[in-house]
């Protein structure tokens, strides 16, 4: 892969970007590592190889502690090598003891993607295999996955009638209950079924952005005092929160999921920020998009993708818009710049409109 031609900076964002699109990050660094670099092309690669490096180590201390916690409460509990491109680790217990290990590290700031009832446990036990958490504060893993079996294929015909995470959280019942979740199962993929003749913005399952990653995407945007950012999807209004704390911005979340809009507007009440951040149940079209600025959206690519038209329509002259995506994306409207983040919190793209 040698050649007479230097490589700069920017040569080796393209080929990093490359690599993270294909899962292939740390592969990527290796072959860059053959190219005539100039040295500033050198000091790029550095940085990527370096910060990787400390992510790795980082998730797996944080992997590693969590672990020592349920082995002290006595619940066998082994860590396996995480994901660094999705911040995820996983740690592996035995089927009899997720009972206690849920609550256990809920206690300690992390949480299931969906609030699940004593019902909805005991059928997830029976119906998969591994349970996804994510943390309340800022940490070095963006989702824990809890495994206790191997891992399932939703594919199959058996796959299909267990219920997901999503119809496991629609229904609270009690432990006793649990097996009234396969027959919850068939009337949602109907109703399922009915709504894809409708035109909707949808849901999607809860990732938050990791918390020392929300600055240094906002920086893209040269965000001042005068904007108003709205953030399509806003979880538990973190994004906001820091937003507005940092630029002293206004700030709109809207949150289809009920209980995570209760949990950002909580949030919101305790950072001190209610006269400034105001958090709405519903989708992105509900949003007066008048005075808006900026938009931030961290979605499925799907939904990202059919939304930013959309949104792009209704928002004034000058406004942005900033999606950060770790894979490789089909945009319907090409984005005005693309721009690799490299962070110790994580590295990402942010696609700007």
């Amino acid at each position: 892969m040698t050649s007479g031609r230097l490589f700069g900076s920017a040569e080796v964002d393209i080929a990093l970007m490359s690599g993270l699109h294909d899962r292939r990050w740390v592969e990527t660094i290796e072959e860059i590592r053959h190219l005539n670099l100039d040295s500033d092309g050198r000091k790029r690669l550095d940085e990527a190889a370096l910060t990787s490096a400390q992510i790795l180590k980082d998730m797996f201390d944080e992997g590693s502690r969590l672990a020592g916690k349920l082995v002290a409460s006595e619940i066998a509990a082994e860590v396996n090598a995480g994901d660094l491109i999705d911040g995820t680790i996983e740690i592996v217990v035995a089927p009899n003891d997720v009972d206690r290990a849920v609550p256990l590290l809920d206690s300690l700031g992390l949480q299931p993607q969906k609030e699940l009832s004593p019902g909805a446990m005991r059928a997830l036990l029976e119906s998969s295999s591994a349970l996804v958490m994510v943390p309340e504060v800022a940490s070095p893993v963006t989702r824990l996955v809890l495994r206790w079996g191997e891992k399932q294929d939703r594919k199959g015909l058996l796959g299909l009638w267990n219920p997901s995470l999503t119809d496991l959280a629609a229904v609270r019942l009690p432990a006793y209950a649990w097996w009234t979740y396969w027959a919850i199962r068939p009337l949602r993929l109907a109703r399922r079924s009915l709504s894809r003749r409708r035109e909707s913005t949808g849901s999607a399952p809860y990732v938050a952005t990791p918390m020392q990653l929300i600055i240094p995407l906002l920086e893209h945007l040269g965000i001042s005092s005068k904007d108003v950012v709205a953030d399509l999807g806003c979880g538990d209004g973190r994004i906001l929160i820091s937003a507005v704390t940092e630029f002293d911005c206004r700030g709109i979340g809207v949150e289809s999921d009920k209980s995570l809009a209760a949990l950002a507007r909580q949030r919101v009440s305790e950072a001190g920020l209610s006269d400034k951040i105001e958090i709405q149940t519903g989708d992105a079209f509900s949003v007066d998009f008048s005075e808006v600025s900026v938009v931030f959206i961290f979605l499925p690519s799907g939904l990202a993708t059919r939304l930013i038209p959309r949104v792009q329509q209704m928002l004034p002259n000058g406004a942005r818009i900033l999606a950060h995506e770790q894979n490789d994306v089909q945009w319907t409207v090409e984005p005005t710049r693309s721009q690799l983040v490299i962070h110790p919190a994580g590295i990402t793209v942010a696609y700007i409109w």
